[in-house]
């Protein structure tokens, strides 16, 4: 990093280097945009109106990154249905969209155990642990 760069004297918010510095990372990086762009292609059909709709998509959710073997998250769930994350609080809590509510909490029940299942066997690589909601 070059010194123009830097802020203060521990770099304190200083521009950050953020680019894969290894193969593994650059493969990494190439399997999350693809999986992203899958997302982004899915949220283009609108938001599901009804819950056979909302079903499909989140099985074709899961089913994209099972594909990869990467952990699904909830604001790639959001991307999917082309929701924002605060949506699918609000749908969570029964106040919007009340029918979506067992599958979407269901859902996020499955995101978790995916994360859990996957830290308890210590199935770490490529990922970052996270705290779905």
């Amino acid at each position: 990093m070059s010194k123009e760069l830097s802020m203060g004297r521990r770099n304190i918010g200083a521009i950050q280097d953020n680019r894969p510095k290894n193969k593994e990372d650059m493969e990494f990086a190439k399997i999350v945009n693809t999986i992203n762009l899958k997302l982004w292609d899915m949220s283009l059909v609108g938001k599901p109106k009804t819950v056979p709709e909302l079903q499909e998509r989140i099985q074709k959710f899961f089913s994209i990154y099972a594909e990869y073997g990467i952990n699904p998250t909830v604001e790639g769930l959001a991307i999917a249905l082309d929701y924002d994350r605060r949506s699918l609080f609000e749908i969570n809590r029964g106040t919007f969209k009340p029918e979506f509510m067992d599958i979407i909490k269901k859902t996020k029940d499955m995101i978790a155990n995916y994360d859990a299942t996957f830290a308890q066997n210590r199935q770490t690589k490529f990922r970052c642990l996270y705290i779905p909601f």
